[in-house]
């Protein structure tokens, strides 16, 4: 009887000091992330993304663009011994005219108009595959389902963003001002990249039209709008650099001024498949970069 009754003494000082762990870290953890954003590396078309510890999306869903499903306002840290739960609500990702840079910011709110495309409150699950034993352990998992850097932002994105991401913008909690600031005053150059950014199978790389004959477009269907765009009646002129190869396909994308709202993922994608006859130079096709303007307009 005595054996049993130490036993369950044991049982319950472990259980105790089990929880009083797991608070101190959520405590912590609660400090360090509430009010600030964390973009997803997983931006998934789901109102209650779950992932393993490993950063492996459980359930099977499709991803949407980041400016859309990635960035979330955290608002609430929940530790369990078997799962990592933060709460918050969805910020969007646009372009400022104003500010030149882009935005973290909130779906506009107005009685006429319909819900949100997409729910604002998500709660993100992180099962565990065992209790955590200090706040460095779960950071180190939370770094493998949130970007909390600016290099881990950059590997989660298409290289179409990275560029100008790079020199545009501070993201992270390396941060001094915290992962909810995007910082830059959104650099615009007329300088063009060095061609061996995008020297693949098109070989040597003019600049239009300075070099060469510019390409004559022969099919230039218009980019649909996101649904998250037309909620909210945005528009804007995206610019794009692109290389039109010496059989007129489009070869490099790569973002100079950015929109936000899935605007520049639904061009880039449309652009891809643009066709043109290609610039000539010395009577010959070749490959010609240049920069190139799409415009979103509600009519």
């Amino acid at each position: 009887m005595k054996t049993k009754l130490t036993i369950a003494l044991l049982l319950l000082v472990t259980s105790t000091m089990a929880v009083a762990s797991d608070q101190g870290i959520e405590a912590t953890l609660q400090q360090q992330y509430k009010d600030k954003v964390l973009v997803l590396c997983h931006p998934l078309k789901q109102d209650s993304p779950q992932f393993d510890s490993d950063g492996n999306p459980i359930k099977n869903g499709s991803e949407g663009p980041w400016t859309i499903y990635g960035a979330i306002l955290i608002e609430k840290v929940i530790l369990r011994p078997d799962k990592l739960r933060l709460e918050g609500n969805r910020v969007f990702v646009r372009f400022d005219d104003k500010r030149k840079k882009l935005v973290f910011y909130e779906f506009a709110r107005h009685k006429a108009r319909v819900d949100p495309p997409v729910k604002e409150f998500v709660p993100v699950e992180i099962r565990l595959s065992q209790p955590l034993d200090s706040a460095e352990q779960a950071r180190t998992i939370l770094g493998h389902v949130f970007a909390l850097s600016k290099a881990d932002l950059l590997n989660s994105l298409p290289e179409f963003w990275h560029s100008y991401l790079r020199d545009n913008f501070e993201y992270g909690t390396d941060n001094p001002q915290g992962p909810d600031k995007l910082s830059g005053e959104g650099k615009q150059s007329n300088t063009v990249s060095s061609t061996t950014d995008h020297k693949d199978s098109t070989g040597e790389i003019f600049r239009c039209c300075k070099d060469a004959t510019a390409p004559k477009p022969i099919s230039t269907p218009e980019p649909e709008f996101s649904e998250a765009a037309r909620y909210e009646k945005f528009t804007g002129v995206l610019v794009l650099e692109i290389v039109i190869d010496k059989d007129g396909r489009i070869a490099h994308v790569k973002i100079v001024k950015p929109l936000g709202l899935g605007l520049d993922e639904n061009a880039v994608k449309n652009v891809k498949t643009w066709r043109f006859t290609p610039g000539v130079r010395e009577g010959q096709p070749v490959a010609l970069q240049m920069n190139i303007e799409v415009s979103f307009n509600l009519y």
